[in-house]
């Protein structure tokens, strides 16, 4: 709709939280894949679609400009954080905090650079809330006393694995935080990025080197299933990124 995916619940990799509507996630994923593509292949239909992208973005998840926005009345439900929303509907914004998603605007050009290194020192100021010293997926996190809880409770297959700290529920991913190391590095924070790849080499190595799906973000307890190639994805993303000095900006 007018640029902007919209996505049901369930319906992204955070396929147990609460985002739907139009997910920060989803377009800034749509928006990188679009543009390697347009490296590749460049069509001006592309072209215009990618600018149409961006723009529909900018109005909606940085500048928040009412005039521009696809649902203005939503507007009112809007507070003023250190980071963009992780999505809004028709119903609102939702205010939390993503990190799968932030990290990769912040591999954009889209955000101000005063405001890119703000989002930056917030994304790194997260590993202090954790024992894990990993960014938490979501923040804050949604407890029972929360009015969204029950349907954070509800929304599940098997069983429901989103208590606070755990899960998408604030839960630390390795596979999230190579990412989110990627971003900080990307936005100069390198010294924050190499201390944040040691929490996600320590994680890793838990439980006999399980490398798990995610930790306990209050505990540093590994949960999920082991052996997770994503998580060891997100090391090596972050190792070889540091590394090679690799440019991710698109």
């Amino acid at each position: 709709t007018g640029g902007l995916l919209y996505v049901p619940l369930s319906g992204n990799w955070a396929d147990e939280y609460i985002v739907e509507g139009y997910v920060l996630f989803d377009q800034v994923l749509r928006l990188w894949g679009l543009s390697a593509l347009q490296q590749l292949q460049p069509a001006a239909d592309l072209k215009s679609k990618i600018a149409q992208i961006r723009t529909k973005i900018y109005d909606n998840f940085i500048q928040l400009d009412e005039a521009k926005s696809l649902h203005p009345r939503t507007f009112s439900m809007v507070t003023t954080q250190e980071y963009v929303p992780a999505c809004f509907s028709p119903a609102g914004y939702k205010n939390y905090f993503d990190a799968f998603g932030t990290a990769i605007l912040l591999f954009t050009d889209l955000v101000p650079t005063n405001r890119a290194e703000k989002m930056a020192d917030f994304v790194s100021s997260l590993t202090q809330e954790t024992k894990t010293k990993l960014v938490p997926a979501f923040w804050p996190p949604v407890f029972e006393t929360d009015a969204e809880y029950r349907l954070l409770s509800e929304n599940h297959k098997y069983e429901f694995r989103n208590a606070a700290y755990e899960y998408h529920n604030a839960g630390s991913w390795c596979m999230v935080n190579g990412f989110a190391g990627v971003a900080l590095a990307q936005n100069g924070k390198v010294a924050e990025a190499t201390t944040l790849l040691k929490a996600v080499n320590e994680a890793n190595s838990l439980g006999d080197n399980g490398f798990y799906e995610h930790h306990h973000s209050l505990t540093a307890e590994p949960k999920g299933t082991r052996y997770c190639a994503w998580s060891a994805a997100g090391q090596v993303l972050l190792t070889q990124s540091l590394n090679q000095e690799l440019s991710w900006k698109f």
